[in-house]
């Protein structure tokens, strides 16, 4: 059997030290984010010896090239039938592996550029499908609030529904990153998405039914919620 070339070799212990946890751990990935690149990448080598008829140890920097990522893009559309935001995954977790490779070696800038030069994939906007008042009612309905445990779910799920933020947001506030403002409650939280500052709830008011509720000319309106962080705009919970 003949020995594979070295660049077979050198390319195979990168790919190795690329999803052998060295590199995820460095980025902060999740396991989940690890295991798409290694499925990329497996599916990646498998095009190129089913389709191309190259084995992985004649697997060379130039199989990495724009035009086989875009056969490859096309096989796994036509062959697997991998919806738009599946390839767009792909390609990113093989841009990622590009990227690394160029950092451990300059000859392969090239084939990072070039990855990059790929089209995503276009996306149909789908509308979301939000919940109906009933539903909400029938969620917020649903903790036992005689016990403890119902009032701790219930509050956790007002917070979540009153200002939008995540599961691990909520969980990481504390006591000490509450406060009251003139406009409602502000809270710092941490999670995946990082905020440029506080996120905050507070009741909205338009010009007209606080005139007309002040001067008796009409009945009091139920105010609006709102939820808002610096520099970016209100988002209405619905």
């Amino acid at each position: 059997m003949p020995r594979p070339p070295a660049e077979a070799v050198s390319l195979a212990r990168h790919i190795n030290a690329f999803l052998g946890g060295s590199a995820p751990a460095r980025g902060g990935l999740s396991g989940h984010t690890a295991k798409s690149r290694r499925d990329a990448l497996t599916l990646y080598i498998g095009f190129l010896e089913s389709a191309k008829g190259v084995r992985p140890g004649d697997l060379v920097g130039a199989r990495f090239d724009r035009a086989h990522i875009e056969e490859w893009l096309a096989w796994l559309s036509d062959t697997r039938g991998c919806r738009p935001s599946t390839l767009n995954n792909r390609l990113a977790a093989i841009r990622a592996f590009l990227k690394h490779l160029a950092s451990k070696d300059a000859a392969y800038l090239w084939l990072r550029e070039e990855a990059w030069a790929v089209d995503r994939a276009r996306q149909p906007r789908m509308r979301p499908d939000g919940m109906t008042r009933e539903a909400v009612k029938a969620l917020m309905a649903a903790p036992d609030q005689s016990t403890k445990t119902g009032r701790r779910d219930l509050a956790l799920m007002v917070v979540l529904y009153a200002t939008a933020c995540r599961i691990d947001e909520a969980l990481s506030i504390k006591a000490g990153t509450c406060a009251s403002t003139a406009t409602g409650r502000a809270s710092r939280s941490s999670g995946k998405a990082a905020r440029p500052g506080p996120c905050t709830c507070r009741r909205k008011r338009s010009a007209t039914s606080a005139d007309t509720s002040r001067n008796g000319t009409g009945p009091p309106q139920t105010p609006r919620r709102t939820c808002s962080t610096p520099g970016t705009p209100d988002r209405k919970a619905k």
